[in-house]
């Protein structure tokens, strides 16, 4: 994407200050059931004709059919499900942008094409800061600054997205955190090292180590099961609801290392992250390619391999 498209949609979407987006178990069946039955709804019997019926199995949803006395889902019934205040996760939802700097190299920022990429920031809110702050406030936030990360609020996880508004198409490029893999990585040393380790690394680089081990068990762990769930879904929910794309794609594993230049044997990302997650949403794998990815700016070399090798892409309907 071109860099003022980008800002052109960070203009005109999402709230100043972060747009509220809660996330509980299962919110995701719900999200993709609602936009499947719209708001005259369809029979459970229609459901299980159609490629979402192994949602139904999802015990969330189990339990709204289970009250469904006409055996009728509609997206208003799915959409005002709400479990206990203590079942959900708060998040604020910002944007960023990535490879927009004039010094930024298409081929080292992990991009399809040229450009830029849009980014979605699943961000903590004030409700996990507070105890953060309160057992953490010597420490930096977990996140890394060369990373498309908020500068304002502590990010979870992110979504860069290309996408092209003429074509009505999305490509999720990329779905990442580093705050539960470095809390995660300090954890797990903290629990196998001796005590005169430990004791060095509070006197010399002023770890707050055993309040990072309590923060990870009480605070951070109720985000850690479903956090790629969650940024998935927020991705889904804003291209539908903000941008108005409902056409989908994301990268398999091994073509979306390629299309971004990323050894896969030492740069490799999650694996799960394009294999399992992907599929829990029902995105089908596909030979179909964006169009836009066919276009000028996309480079030569990936125009040609799009065109003459067996290419592979995840996609969604939405």
């Amino acid at each position: 994407m071109d860099t003022q498209t980008i800002r052109e949609i960070h203009e005109l979407t999402l709230l100043d200050g972060g747009t509220p987006f809660r996330y509980f178990k299962d919110r995701h069946a719900l999200l993709l059931l609602a936009w499947a039955v719209g708001r005259e709804g369809m029979t459970i019997a229609e459901i299980k004709r159609s490629s979402y019926a192994g949602l139904l199995n999802k015990s969330t949803v189990k339990a709204i059919i289970s009250r469904c006395g006409n055996g009728r889902l509609t997206a208003g019934g799915l959409n005002g499900y709400w479990p206990e205040y203590s079942d959900q996760q708060f998040y604020k939802l910002t944007l960023g942008e990535w490879a927009t700097g004039k010094n930024r190299q298409w081929a080292q920022s992990q991009i399809t094409r040229p450009g830029g990429n849009l980014v979605l920031q699943l961000n903590f809110t004030g409700q996990h800061d507070q105890e953060y702050n309160r057992l953490l406030k010597k420490e930096r936030p977990f996140g890394t600054r060369s990373h498309p990360i908020s500068k304002d609020r502590n990010t979870l996880a992110w979504s860069r997205i290309d996408l092209d508004l003429e074509t009505g198409e999305a490509l999720i490029e990329e779905i990442q955190n580093d705050w539960i893999r470095s809390v995660q990585s300090r954890a797990r040393w903290w629990s196998t090292a001796k005590e005169p380790h430990r004791e060095r690394m509070r006197k010399y680089h002023d770890w707050q180590i055993d309040n990072i081990v309590t923060y990870y068990d009480q605070v951070l762990k109720p985000h850690i099961a479903h956090w790629s769930e969650a940024m998935l879904s927020a991705a889904l929910w804003y291209l539908r609801h903000e941008v108005g794309v409902r056409t989908i794609y994301y990268h398999t594993f091994e073509w979306g290392n390629r299309f971004k230049h990323i050894n896969s044997q030492w740069g490799a990302p999650p694996k799960s992250l394009y294999t399992k997650l992907p599929r829990t949403f029902g995105f089908k794998e596909t030979a179909d390619v964006p169009q836009f990815l066919l276009n000028k700016p996309t480079h030569r070399k990936i125009r040609r391999l799009l065109r003459n090798e067996p290419v592979r892409f995840y996609k969604l309907q939405i």
